[in-house]
């Protein structure tokens, strides 16, 4: 699938890739839907863009076959890098 930008256009999806980079480590979905302002439904469906973009990876986190944990792949990391980037000059 060739990336284009109109598939990071949900504010969501970019702030799951900021939010990822900040932390610099996995985190458990109920994390980002504390910290990512958009609803539940608007994280997972971001979550599951990003992950046929590779741009996130889920794991297996522990016992419980629920829980995920959801990290930045290196073209993630190398796209969120950026995102901080553009981030910053807009301040």
């Amino acid at each position: 699938m060739a990336v284009k930008i109109e598939n990071l256009e949900k504010a969501t999806a970019l702030q799951i890739l900021v939010y990822l980079y900040h932390q610099n480590k996995s985190v458990q979905k109920t994390q980002l839907d504390m910290n990512v302002n958009g609803q539940n439904i608007a994280v997972t469906t971001s979550l599951s863009v990003l992950e046929k973009l590779n741009l996130v990876k889920q794991e297996k986190d522990g016992n419980c076959p629920f829980v995920r944990a959801i990290s930045l792949t290196e073209k993630g990391k190398n796209i969120a890098r950026l995102l901080t980037e553009i981030e910053a000059n807009l301040q």
